[in-house]
C-alpha cells in the first residue's frame, strides 16, 4: 500500500488500534481533527462503528471500508474478500477432508465483528447441505494467537475422549489456528492424533504453517492494498470508480503451498530491490543537487550571474532525465508486479481445479474397483470348480482356460489401481522382515523362466555385496521387481538380452533391470512414471505398473531412476535405503511365502504362439473366408471357436500382417480390433477400403470405448460397422450376414449389364466392345447434354453403322434410351456408396432436374429411386 501511495503521490498516515473499538475510534477524531481528504477504516465491531462511519460519510468525507462492513451503506466504497463465501468454501473444503461424514470444531474471532458472523455464517448456510456433518462445539479467540491458544488449553486439558470425537478444526484465521494447534501440542498430543486444522488469510505466516504440516490448509483472504489507492485515487480525482470491490479467494494446502511461497518470495524480492533502487536514485538526486550548490556558489564567486543560470538550468535538466528514467523503471517493474500477481492468481485457479479432479477421478476409480472385487470372486471359484471336474469336455476345458486366465488378468489390473490408490493416498505402511533379498529375487526369476524359454532371450542375474540378509517389505519389493520385469519383457526386442543386477552395502540396496532394444527419448523420460501414460497407443500395458513402482518406492523413502541409450536399450533401477537402527518386526518366512502378484503377473502374460503370422493355407471350399485381425490371444481363439462352424476364419496378430493377409486372400468380410501394435483399426481401415480389390469388402471395428468421437473417426475411415466389447457372439453374427447380404446385393447390381434383359453372354466379341465404348463415352461425359451426333464422332463410326449395331444388340431399346440407362447405371452406382442424396446424383448424372431423374428411372426399372435404395443398399 505504502509503494502503491508512493507511485501516485499519495501521503498516507496510519493508526492501528490492536482489535480494540474504542481507540479506532480516538483513532478516527485524531485523523479528522488533523485533517484528511479520505479515510480508509477497518472497522474493528461492525455495530460500535457504524454511527461514528455514518456521520463522517454525512459530512461529504470520502470512507473507504477495507476489509469489514459496516451494519448499513452509508459509506462511499468497500475493498475487501466474501467473509460468507470463505466459510461456505470451508465448508465444502471440510466435506473433502471428512469424506462428507464427521464432527468440527469451530474456533470463532472476535463477537459482533462482520468477519466473525460472516464467515461463521457462511459456514453454518453450507454444512446444512452436508447433513453428516455436525458442528461439534465452538470456542472464542477474538482473532488472536493467544486466546485462542489459552481456550483451546482450558477446552482440551484432560479430555482426550473429547478430543478424539472431532474430525477437523476450522478457525477463523490462521493466527488462532496456530494457538490451537500449538495448545494441544504443549498438552502432549501427538501430530497423527491432531485432527486437521484449517485456516483463514494464508500470509505468509499460514503458509508456513501449511508447510511445516501444522495446518492442513487456509483460505486466501487476499489484502489489496494496491486496489485500496487505485479506488483513493479515482475518489479524489473524480474519476469513475467501482462501489464494491470483492475480492477473490481460493484454498492453500500442501499442494499448492511450496509454490506460492516461493511466488512471495520473488515478489518480495522484487519490491525490495524496487525500494532499493529508489533510494539509490534519490541518494543520486540529492548528491547531485549539493553538487549544484556548491558549483554554484563557486560560480557565483568566479563567473557572472550568465554562468551561474546555465549551469542551474543543466542541473535541472539531469535532474529532470533522471526523473523520467526512475518513472520509466517503476511503471516497468509495476508491471512485472501486475503480471506476476496474474500468474499466482491463474496458478491459485488452476491448482485448485486440478486437485478438485483429480481426487474425484481417483475416487471414483478407487470405489469402482473394489466393487468389480465381488464378483471377479464369484467369477474365478465356479471356474475353478468346473477345471477340477473330471468329465468337462475339452473344447469346454479350454474356454474355461481362456475365462480363468482373462479373469485372473482384471484381478491383477483392479489390484494394481487399488495398490496405486492407497500409496498415493499415504495409506500404505512398512512391514519390513529380516530374509535374504538375493533369494528373494532369485526365486522370483525362476516363475518367469519358461517366458525367458520360449522367447529365447539371453537373460542374466548378478550380485554384488557380501551379505544379502537384510531388513525388506517382501510384499512391495516383489510388486517393485515384478513390475519392472513386467516392462521388461514388454520391450524387449526379439531374441534380445535382459539383465538384473542386485547390488547391497550398509547404507541401501538397489535393483536394476536393463532390456534391450526398447529407446525412451529424453522428453518422455519424465512421463513414463505418470498413472496410465504410455508413449504411443501401439505400447503394450495399462501405464499403472511403473506409476505404482514409484508410489511404492516413494512410501519405501526410495528412489527411481531411469538410463536409456538408442541402440542400446533401457535401464531402471530402484535404490531402497536400509535403516541399521530399525529391527526387522519378524523373520521372513521364505519357504511359506506364496508369491501371489508374480504367480499372477506370469499367469496374465499371454505368450502369441498360435498360426496368426503371414502364412495360410489357400482355401477354396464353399464356406464364405473371414479375416479376424486382433491382437490378443484369448480373444482370436474366441471369435474362432465363434465362427468356425459357418465361416472360414484367418487369423492375423496385428493390422500389418492383417492387411497384408486380406490382400493376399480377398476375405469375404473383414473383423477387425482398433487398439493394435504396428497398425490400429482405423489405418488397416483406411488402407483396405483404398484398394480397389477390397473397397466394397465389409469391416467391422472392435473396440472396447463406446465413444461417439471413436465411431465417428471408424465411419471416416471406412467402416461398415461397429460392435462394443464385451459382444454377443449372436449379434456378431447377425451383422455380418446382414453386411454380407448388402455387400452380395450391390456386387450384383454393379455386375448386371445395364441394359434390362440383355445377357452379355449371349452377346458377339465385337457387340460387346460396341457397346462398351459407347458406355465410356456417354461416363466420361455424363454431366454434358450429349446428342446421337456427338456419340458417333466419339466413336468414329458411321450413322448407318451406329444404328445397325444397336439394333443388333437389342431392338427394344433406342440409341437415346442407351444413353439414359447409362446415365442410370452411373446413378445406381452412386447410389450403393450412400454419400449423395438423390438430387445430387441425378445433377451429377446429366439430368435436369430431380423429378426427371425419378420418371426416367421409373420408366427402366419400373420402381422409384428412393425404394431401389431400400430394396438393394439398406
Amino acid at each position: 500500500m505504502s509503494l502503491e501511495a508512493e507511485y501516485y503521490g499519495i501521503k498516507l498516515r496510519f493508526r492501528s488500534a490492536g482489535d480494540d473499538t474504542r481507540t479506532q475510534k480516538q483513532d478516527i477524531n485524531e485523523l479528522l481533527s488533523e485533517g484528511v481528504d479520505l479515510l480508509v477504516i477497518s472497522p474493528n465491531e461492525s455495530e460500535g462503528l457504524t454511527s461514528t462511519i455514518t456521520d463522517i460519510y454525512k459530512k461529504g468525507i470520502p470512507v473507504i471500508l477495507y476489509d469489514r462492513k459496516t451494519e448499513n451503506d452509508q459509506y462511499t466504497a468497500f475493498v475487501g474478500a466474501d467473509n460468507r463465501q470463505i466459510g461456505v468454501m470451508a465448508a465444502d473444503y471440510l466435506s473433502i477432508v471428512m469424506s462428507g461424514a464427521g464432527n468440527v470444531f469451530v474456533v470463532r474471532g472476535t463477537p459482533g465483528s462482520s468477519a466473525d458472523e460472516e464467515r461463521f455464517k457462511g459456514l453454518t448456510e453450507r454444512l446444512s447441505q452436508h447433513p453428516q456433518i455436525n458442528i461439534e462445539s465452538e470456542i472464542t479467540g477474538n482473532f488472536s494467537y493467544r486466546e485462542a491458544y489459552n481456550a483451546a488449553t482450558s477446552r482440551f486439558k484432560g479430555r482426550e475422549s473429547h478430543l478424539s470425537s472431532i474430525d477437523a478444526i476450522f478457525a477463523l484465521n490462521d493466527r488462532m489456528a496456530l494457538g490451537v494447534h500449538d495448545a494441544l501440542t504443549d498438552l502432549g498430543y501427538a501430530r497423527d492424533d491432531i485432527p486437521p486444522i484449517i485456516g483463514v488469510d494464508a500470509m505468509m505466516l499460514g503458509m508456513n504453517a501449511i508447510a511445516e504440516g501444522k495446518m492442513k490448509a487456509s483460505f486466501m483472504y487476499p489484502t489489496g492494498g494496491d486496489l485500496v489507492i487505485d479506488l483513493a485515487r479515482k475518489i479524489l480525482m473524480g474519476l469513475e470508480y467501482e462501489r464494491k470491490n470483492t475480492l477473490n479467494t481460493s484454498v492453500v494446502d500442501e499442494n499448492n503451498v511450496r509454490l506460492l511461497l516461493s511466488q512471495h518470495s520473488e515478489i518480495n524480492n522484487n519490491e525490495q530491490k524496487m525500494k532499493e533502487l529508489n533510494n539509490r536514485v534519490s541518494e543520486y538526486i540529492n548528491r547531485t543537487f549539493i553538487l549544484g550548490l556548491v558549483i554554484c556558489a563557486a560560480i557565483i564567486l568566479l563567473l557572472v550571474v550568465i554562468i551561474l543560470l546555465v549551469i542551474t538550468f543543466r542541473s535541472n535538466k539531469t535532474k529532470g532525465l533522471l526523473l523520467d528514467k526512475l518513472n520509466e523503471q517503476n511503471e516497468h517493474i509495476l508491471d512485472q508486479v501486475e503480471a506476476l500477481e496474474l500468474q499466482k492468481n491463474e496458478l491459485v485457479v488452476l491448482s485448485h481445479q486440478l486437485e478438485e479432479t483429480t481426487s474425484a477421478k481417483l475416487s471414483f476409480f478407487t470405489n469402482i474397483s473394489h466393487e468389480f472385487k465381488t464378483p471377479l470372486s464369484l467369477i474365478s471359484g465356479p471356474v475353478e470348480d468346473l477345471l477340477n471336474m473330471s468329465d468337462i469336455p475339452s473344447a469346454a476345458t479350454a474356454k474355461l482356460e481362456i475365462l480363468k486366465r482373462n479373469n485372473s488378468k482384471l484381478s491383477r489390473l483392479i489390484g494394481e489401481l487399488l495398490d496405486f490408490r492407497a500409496a498415493d493416498t499415504g495409506n500404505v505402511n512398512i512391514n519390513t522382515s529380516m530374509g535374504n533379498l538375493g533369494d528373494f529375487i532369485a526365486d522370483i526369476i525362476k516363475m518367469f523362466e519358461d517366458v525367458i524359454s520360449k522367447r529365447n532371450l539371453h537373460f542374466s542375474f548378478e550380485k554384488k555385496g557380501d551379505n544379502f540378509v537384510i531388513p525388506f517389505d517382501p510384499v512391495k519389493t516383489e510388486k517393485v521387481f515384478t513390475n519392472l520385469l513386467s516392462n521388461a519383457f514388454n520391450h524387449v526386442d526379439r531374441y534380445g538380452t535382459i539383465r538384473v543386477f542386485l547390488e547391497s552395502d550398509a547404507a541401501q540396496y538397489r535393483i536394476s533391470v536393463f532390456n534391450s532394444g526398447s529407446y525412451i527419448p529424453e522428453s518422455n523420460r519424465d512421463k513414463v512414471f505418470r498413472q496410465f501414460y504410455t508413449l504411443d497407443a501401439t505400447q503394450r500395458g495399462t501405464g499403472i505398473g511403473l506409476a505404482l513402482v514409484t508410489s511404492l518406492v516413494n512410501v519405501m523413502h526410495g528412489a527411481i531412476e531411469l538410463e536409456s541409450k538408442e541402440n542400446e536399450g533401457t535401464t531402471f533401477s530402484v535404490s531402497v535405503p536400509i535403516d541399521g537402527n530399525v529391527v526387522a518386526d519378524m523373520e521372513f518366512d521364505s519357504a511359506g511365502y506364496k508369491y501371489l502378484f508374480a504367480r499372477q503377473k506370469h499367469d496374465t502374460m499371454g505368450e502369441d504362439y498360435d498360426n496368426s503370422g503371414i502364412y495360410d493355407d489357400v482355401y477354396s471350399g464353399p464356406l464364405p473366408v473371414v479375416l479376424v485381425i486382433e491382437d490378443n490371444i484369448d480373444m482370436r481363439q474366441y471369435i474362432l471357436d465363434a465362427l468356425s462352424s459357418d465361416y472360414h476364419v484367418i487369423l492375423a496378430k496385428d493390422g500389418e500382417i492383417g492387411v497384408k493377409k486380406a490382400l493376399m486372400f480377398n476375405p469375404a468380410i473383414i473383423i477387425s480390433d482398433i487398439m493394435m501394435p504396428n497398425k490400429d483399426g482405423y489405418e488397416v481401415c483406411r488402407e483396405l477400403k483404398s484398394k480397389e480389390l477390397l473397397s466394397n469388402v465389409p469391416i467391422i471395428l472392435l473396440t472396447a470405448c463406446s465413444m461417439d468421437e471413436q465411431r465417428a473417426r471408424g465411419y471416416e475411415c471406412g467402416a461398415d460397422g461397429y460392435m462394443q466389447k464385451p459382444f454377443s457372439v449372436m449379434t456378431l453374427k447377425a451383422r455380418m450376414k446382414s453386411l454380407l447380404d448388402k455387400s452380395q446385393k450391390i456386387s450384383d447390381a454393379l455386375s448386371s449389364c445395364f441394359i434390362p434383359n440383355v445377357n452379355i453372354s449371349s452377346l458377339t466379341r465385337d457387340s460387346v466392345s460396341f457397346i462398351e465404348k459407347v458406355k465410356e463415352y456417354v461416363e466420361a461425359h455424363i454431366s454434358e447434354q450429349i446428342s446421337m451426333e456427338d456419340i458417333i464422332s466419339g466413336l468414329g463410326v458411321s450413322k448407318s453403322k451406329f444404328y445397325r449395331d444397336i439394333k443388333e444388340i437389342t431392338e427394344e431399346y433406342s440409341p437415346a434410351d442407351i444413353i439414359n440407362l447409362v446415365r442410370l447405371g452411373k446413378a445406381v452406382e452412386m447410389m450403393s456408396k450412400g454419400n449423395m442424396n438423390l438430387s445430387e446424383i441425378a445433377f451429377a448424372c446429366g439430368f435436369s432436374s430431380a423429378s426427371y431423374f425419378s420418371r426416367t428411372f421409373h420408366k427402366y426399372y419400373n420402381i422409384s429411386p428412393s425404394d431401389y435404395i431400400r430394396q438393394h443398399f439398406s
